[in-house]
């Protein structure tokens, strides 16, 4: 597993926290109790020193809501420490001027804010929270002002959630965030979490979506693709592959063509189940399990071959060239820092291979 292979994880989603002052009708979080979360020691014993051998290049922590844990940054500091990029995905209340001194202080690399709409009442509507795109935006303006100001390599981006609801208003959306500074926008369909977790090989209920908001998404995203080319050296879009398929996602999945792309992934919750994917069930628990023993394992293996013909998200849209040319430039980075690991130890470059 420390030999590089193509097919090998190189990124980790590590769920902080199930804890949320939100109550998003799709998200998966409300399916696990918020107890027995991993402490800080525990995290260091069994995902910090478990992934070190694996020669993983990013680590995401999601929630719930990340920022409900008091140590968050110590997390960071923790998972940079043994060269990771680290990002944080975020609904972006708690982005107040403290938390902010505090983020431009930290080692973290990239921070993800939910941002649905550019229209308040329509987020407000999908996130079931008066008021919060308004406090979203200051947040995010906030933010980008004093990376800015402080001359900081912090790159800030936005996550935007396609769905019945928004679909009109996409394209607008992505031009609103963009001229707010972002760095990077992330487009994804709605993935209907709470239909499909509990019962992963029994299938899954599409998102609905009517014939109308399904022409109006399909039109909004051919405009994305063409401006997506014209920023397309100074702002991170979603590969033409995955933008494209996301009308195809909502009319009819089993047509998606793609392979699934989990391989490139391991999730960890905040409890220490491990699985392949946010829809596969737990291999184990890296409580009890050492997590190489878990991704050698019978289990994992099995749900690579089941994922070979999942359709239930757009993960395999990333097989894509301008991905490959991301994921070799991750590469190269990977290769240097480990021949600088390696220096003076006697070991050549083909030993990395």
């Amino acid at each position: 597993m420390g030999k590089f292979n193509i097919y090998r994880p190189i990124e980790l989603h590590f769920q902080v926290t199930e804890r949320c002052n939100f109550s998003c009708p799709w998200c998966y979080v409300q399916y696990g109790p918020s107890e027995e979360e991993l402490t800080l020691e525990e995290v260091k014993k069994y995902i910090i020193e478990g992934i070190k051998p694996l020669m993983l290049l990013q680590v995401t922590l999601t929630g719930g809501e990340p920022f409900l844990r008091k140590d968050i940054f110590e997390l960071v500091d923790n998972f940079n420490a043994i060269g990771l990029t680290t990002l944080i995905a975020t609904h972006g209340m708690f982005l107040s001027e403290e938390m902010i001194e505090k983020l431009i202080a930290s080692k973290l690399d990239e921070i993800l804010v939910s941002l649905d709409s550019h229209i308040s009442t329509v987020m407000d509507e999908i996130r079931c929270r008066p008021g919060i795109q308004q406090l979203v935006v200051h947040n995010l303006k906030n933010l980008i002002e004093r990376v800015i100001a402080t001359n900081s390599k912090l790159r800030v981006g936005v996550n935007i959630v396609a769905q019945e609801r928004n679909a009109s208003c996409l394209l607008d959306t992505v031009k609103f965030a963009v001229s707010l500074g972002v760095t990077r926008v992330n487009l994804q369909p709605m993935i209907p979490y709470a239909s499909v977790y509990p019962d992963f090989n029994k299938g899954f209920k599409l998102p609905k979506i009517s014939d109308e908001s399904l022409r109006a998404l399909t039109e909004q995203i051919k405009e994305i693709i063409r401006l997506r080319k014209e920023y397309k050296d100074s702002i991170g879009f979603p590969s033409e592959a995955l933008l494209s398929q996301i009308p195809l996602f909502f009319k009819d999945p089993t047509q998606l063509k793609q392979r699934c792309g989990c391989w490139r992934y391991i999730y960890i919750n905040s409890k220490g189940d491990v699985r392949g994917c946010l829809f596969s069930d737990p291999l184990g628990n890296i409580r009890k399990t050492p997590l190489r023993e878990l991704l050698e394992g019978k289990e994992f293996l099995e749900f690579r071959k089941f994922s070979y013909r999942c359709n239930i998200c757009l993960k395999g849209s990333q097989y894509c060239q301008q991905t490959l040319r991301y994921t070799l430039h991750l590469l190269k980075k990977e290769v240097i820092r480990h021949l600088k690991n390696i220096h003076g130890k006697g070991l050549s470059l083909y030993s990395l291979l």
